[in-house]
């Protein structure tokens, strides 16, 4: 019997070990399991993506396309069209808003806006281009130049020259601002007029006069719009500069240097009359991170227009480069010697474009928008121009490589993570009923111009994605009328009001909601006519704390639906804290099972060898 209880005692030890044994990976798998899965380290993904604190207009979703909307016949390739810059990402489009295809002609100081060959008004496919990027979340660069006829100097030659009388442009600037007041909120007022073939031909390029056609163009927009947003022309990158011709010399040009150009717009007063310095950057041959030199076409280039706006005391403005590309033509459809822009190929023209995004990120607060040269065109250029090749997508709907490269680093941008963000910011989605405010800083009137998002309409709806445990969100009043209803934002988190912060209140219907700040901002005059209200200090509202703070932060989306208009976003800020307690609980939990059990096996290999 005493044989038979040792033979059962053995048998049940060699099977404790056994499991013992067998937990012992099970245990040491769930524990760097659990760590991997609850790090206690920040992941790559939450880290500030922006380290260098970038000016107000230059804190915004940076990436944007050119489009050639209007030249388009088929309404279904412009909602394929549309369809594309939508799963592409982009945030803004430069579209060309061509004056001679708009106004007709002009009767006792009346436009005339009626296109009479197609029996139309003037504004239809306008109206829809711009309706179709409202409904993809698509900001709009409106560029405003192409002289009419009836506006046109009797000599001209055509082209892009500016018109007889300034005051023409002026007046359909004011009606254009008055038509989409509220839709579109950014103007660039010509194009490359340091180049002779978009001023007046056969002449010198005359910065007074583009100065003088700005001043005129920016005074009739404020007066209809003062929280319009003017961007000057982008100037065109050229080492040629009549400045350095001879009289008399028979290959002289009429061109002029950007940099010698914006200098001299300076020098003519143009600072008062625009908001944000646009300009060009073509890659050419070289990567985006090559230094720059005087003479040298490369994309870094554009730091030389930026010491200028520092040298006269303009460093409070942006830059927003309007025109951004390499070029990648087919060499064996394009001559040799029609290629202008330089000769990438396709995967470099992708990575290149990626990486200069990257690059003024890191490198320039003063940049805001890169706007890519150019999305898709209809067909205006054949595949033996070297033009052809810039296109993200090509006339026959194909996205080339440079759209998923961008797709990609679009969404990544998408994500807020932690630190401060601009209302404007890629992360930001607003829908209809929201419109845009510019404050000023108080500290005066140099100082920078700052962009709000503003409640026009009762339903008006937002939603910021962020990666991230807590979000608070910069609230500033914008001057609501006395005796209107103070404005409410209801806030959902991830589509459950529960997600909401704990001190947000809520209303009978449990939906957790903020009263929105409500007061009268008296209007300050800006320098060139511009009207812009002093910025109130923002009050910072917590609507999402210690959301999964547990584990690495996850991807989470607010949702505000507006109710009553006068309330302002003027930014949020991400943060990412972590509570370390459960992951602290369970390792160690881990750890001492671990620890036992490996106790246990010690314990019954000695109790097997007595």
């Amino acid at each position: 019997m005493a044989k038979q209880q040792a033979h059962d005692s053995a048998d049940r030890l060699r099977q404790r070990r056994r499991i013992g044994l067998l937990l012992v990976p099970v245990l040491l798998l769930a524990l760097i399991g659990e760590l991997l899965a609850f790090a206690p380290w920040e992941t790559a993904a939450t880290l500030p993506d922006r380290l260098l604190a970038p000016l107000p207009l230059a804190a915004v979703d940076p990436i944007g396309a050119d489009t050639f909307l209007e030249r388009e016949v088929d309404h279904f390739k412009k909602e394929q069209t549309a369809d594309l810059l939508k799963a592409s990402g982009v945030g803004w489009i430069k579209q060309e808003f061509p004056w001679s295809e708009l106004e007709f002609s002009k009767t006792d100081g009346q436009g005339y806006y009626f296109d009479d060959k197609n029996n139309k008004s003037a504004w239809a496919k306008f109206d829809e281009i711009v309706a179709q990027a409202e409904a993809n979340s698509i900001s709009v660069i409106a560029r405003l130049d192409r002289t009419p006829a009836w506006a046109a100097r009797p000599q001209a030659q055509g082209g892009n020259e500016p018109p007889a009388h300034f005051s023409d442009f002026g007046d359909f600037v004011h009606d254009f601002v008055t038509h989409y007041k509220g839709r579109i909120h950014f103007l660039q007022i010509w194009n490359e007029p340091n180049l002779e073939g978009e001023w007046v031909q056969g002449q010198r390029v005359n910065p007074s006069a583009y100065v003088a056609l700005l001043q005129e163009a920016a005074t009739r927009a404020r007066a209809v719009d003062p929280d319009i947003v003017i961007l000057s022309a982008p100037l065109a990158t050229t080492n040629e500069d009549w400045h350095d011709n001879p009289p008399n010399d028979p290959d002289r040009t009429h061109n002029m240097r950007e940099t010698v150009y914006l200098d001299a717009l300076y020098a003519a007063g143009a600072a008062p009359y625009f908001d944000i310095a646009s300009a060009n950057a073509f890659g050419y041959n070289s990567p985006p991170e090559e230094d720059p030199q005087p003479d040298r076409y490369n994309f870094r280039r554009v730091e030389a227009l930026r010491a200028v706006m520092e040298r006269r005391g303009d460093s409070n403005k942006p830059i927003w480069i309007t025109e951004y590309a390499w070029n990648a033509p087919d060499t064996t459809v394009v001559q040799a010697a029609d290629i202008k822009w330089g000769q990438v190929t396709l995967d470099q023209q992708a990575d290149y474009t990626v990486r200069g995004i990257r690059y003024a990120r890191a490198h320039w607060p003063w940049v805001g928008v890169l706007v890519i040269w150019y999305f898709r065109q209809v067909g205006d250029y054949p595949p033996t121009d070297a033009q052809y090749y810039f296109s993200m997508v090509t006339p026959d709907f194909v996205p080339r490589p440079i759209y998923a490269a961008v797709q990609a680093e679009a969404a990544r941008l998408a994500v807020a993570g932690p630190g401060r963000h601009s209302a404007l910011s890629a992360s930001v989605q607003a829908g209809p009923g929201w419109g845009l405010h510019l404050a000023r800083d108080p500290a005066g009137s140099a100082a920078p111009l700052y962009p709000l998002l503003v409640t026009r309409t009762a339903t008006a709806t937002l939603e910021i994605t962020f990666r991230g445990t807590d979000l608070n969100l910069q609230l500033a009043p914008t001057g609501a009328a006395t005796g209107e209803p103070t404005p409410r934002f209801y806030v959902m988190v991830d589509n459950d009001p529960h997600n909401a912060a704990p001190g947000l209140p809520r209303d009978a219907a449990g939906r957790a909601y903020i009263d929105g700040a409500s007061a009268t901002v008296p209007a300050s005059a800006v320098p060139g006519g511009h009207e812009a209200a002093p910025l109130p200090a923002p009050r910072a509202v917590t609507v999402v704390a210690a959301l999964g703070n547990q584990g690495v932060p996850g991807v989470h989306r607010v949702q505000i639906q507006g109710s009553g208009a006068g309330a302002a976003l003027a930014g949020f800020e991400v943060y990412s804290t972590r509570s370390y307690v459960a992951v602290t609980v369970l390792t160690g939990t881990l750890i001492v099972v671990l620890l036992g059990d490996l106790l246990l096996l010690r314990r019954s290999r000695r109790a097997a060898a007595v």
